[in-house]
């Protein structure tokens, strides 16, 4: 399903006989803009064009006829375009992005190493971006634009980490900016709860969120910020989790207390003292039995077809894997010379139907099972499911489906619930719903395009499935919290 997109002209310049034609001219290629079909802009990507001209028409024209005359000039630009890090771009007719969270996160990659946010297409992409302004003004512009694409700011964090220039960050954020922006997310942080399970930071970070905290204050909302950002970089399934905030918030306080005691009166190791959460290691998350199936009413849940795991495999394991040390922020890939890469293109796959099945794990209840055992976040268990299952049904390695799977699980440990109880509970909702093996569903051809927390899958137009439709497996899922993702359905030739 094709996504909505926004189009906007930075100056429109008509000329014609009189004021009364030349407003009529602007109300055509306004609705013009609203109706043409452009491909090349509408498969997820940014697209800035710098000049456009249209010609000459009559402002007794249909605003169909200016749509088509809109769509040409598009068609005969685009031979023209190129990504933003091409050495070309700056003079380029045509530049475009991934996506709109690409272009924030390259942008944040250039102020954090100083390099200029000159070229025209900036400008366009990032309304309010520019080289004139302070940094700290175009730092504070970025995270505002951030707020409205999901995953935009913990790259855009993460980003500023992995250059040494968090503090640049932090000192363009105004006090309170980052109370509003939580809750902007969804996260209420007004009478935090006491969190149940622990939250580790790479020793880097952890000693950056300390420094600070202990420098401004334990309560400081910008300081929260930035670290439900590091937290989410590692592992964006945690958006789903609504005691992140508490979690980091008790992660700092627990860092900056032992900042204070002397290792003369610390606990032996094994003895950690009871009620404090450590921030560098893990301890025991999963309970000590199985708690029965969390309940909840909708049209969205249905708890007769969800998978009952309630058996002795579903249970912790009382042993902690060893702690390990982390280099910061393994998914930002280095600076060439010519700084940055391109956008990934879009790449073919023979499963670019697996994600049909986020809307299935929706209707079997994931989310409440989320809600009520939500360690299984910290385990990346969907993100985890989905893998096994196209595993199961012959997913490689070097399908881009499965990079975008591995990128969200990075390191985490496996989940200790069973993952086949569920997979045997997809088959039968897709067989009873959609008169479809599993197989149909996932392996169709496509090519997937991946830019940060964004999978975009496009097929052609024939490919089109009235037993998806009517189930609503191939509507665009958008934000997906609990896989840290936005997915979205294309259906076009164009790739």
């Amino acid at each position: 399903m094709l996504a909505a997109t926004t189009r906007r002209v930075r100056q429109l310049r008509v000329q014609a006989a009189s004021a009364a034609h030349a407003h009529r001219g602007a109300l055509l290629v306004e609705d013009a803009l609203r109706t043409a079909s452009l491909p090349f802009a509408d498969g997820g990507r940014l697209v800035a064009i710098r000049r456009l001209a249209l010609g000459s028409f009559d402002p007794l024209a249909s605003a169909a006829t200016v749509a088509l005359r809109l769509e040409s000039a598009i068609r005969e630009m685009k031979t023209q375009a190129v990504p933003f890090d091409d050495p070309a771009a700056a003079q380029a007719p045509v530049v475009f992005f991934a996506s709109i969270s690409e272009a924030i996160v390259q942008a944040a990659r250039r102020l954090a190493r100083h390099k200029p946010v000159s070229e025209w297409f900036w400008r366009s992409a990032l309304p309010g971006l520019s080289h004139d302004s302070a940094p700290t003004e175009n730092w504070l512009r970025l995270v505002e634009l951030a707020q409205s694409h999901p995953g935009a700011s913990a790259a855009l964090v993460a980003e500023a980490a992995s250059a040494d220039a968090l503090d640049e960050l932090l000192a363009a954020i105004p006090v309170g900016r980052g109370r509003a922006w939580l809750q902007l997310a969804g996260w209420s942080i007004d009478a935090p709860t006491a969190p149940t399970r622990p939250l580790r930071f790479a020793a880097q970070e952890e000693s950056w969120l300390t420094r600070q905290t202990t420098a401004l204050s334990p309560a400081d909302d910008r300081i929260l910020w930035l670290g439900t950002m590091l937290a989410l970089s590692r592992h964006p399934a945690l958006a789903a989790d609504p005691e992140l905030p508490a979690r980091v918030q008790a992660a700092l306080a627990a860092a900056a207390l032992r900042l204070h005691v002397p290792d003369t009166i610390c606990p032996p190791a094994g003895h950690a003292k009871p009620g404090t959460v450590a921030s560098a290691g893990r301890t025991s998350e999963q309970p000590d039995s199985h708690r029965p199936a969390a309940r909840a009413t909708g049209a969205e849940v249905s708890f007769r077809e969800s998978p009952e795991l309630a058996d002795r495999s579903d249970r912790s394991d009382p042993t902690d894997p060893p702690d390990k040390q982390y280099t910061p922020h393994p998914r930002i890939r280095p600076l060439d010379s010519t700084f940055g890469e391109s956008p990934e293109p879009a790449t073919a796959s023979e499963f670019s139907g697996l994600f049909f099945l986020v809307p299935v794990l929706r209707r079997l209840g994931i989310e409440a099972r989320l809600t009520h055992d939500p360690w299984l976040l910290d385990a990346h268990f969907p993100a985890r499911f989905l893998l096994h299952a196209g595993q199961r049904l012959g997913l490689l390695d070097a399908d881009p489906q499965a990079g975008a799977l591995r990128e969200i699980l990075g390191d985490t440990a496996p989940a200790l619930r069973p993952l086949d109880p569920w997979l045997a509970a997809v088959r039968r909702w897709c067989r009873r719903h959609t008169g479809l093996h599993l197989r149909e569903i996932v392996r169709r051809p496509g090519h997937v395009r991946l830019a940060p927390a964004h999978v975009d899958v496009t097929f052609a137009p024939g490919q089109a499935d009235l037993d998806l439709r009517r189930a609503g497996l191939d509507l665009d899922p958008g934000w997906v919290p609990w896989l840290g993702l936005v997915i979205r359905y294309h259906y076009s030739d164009a790739n």
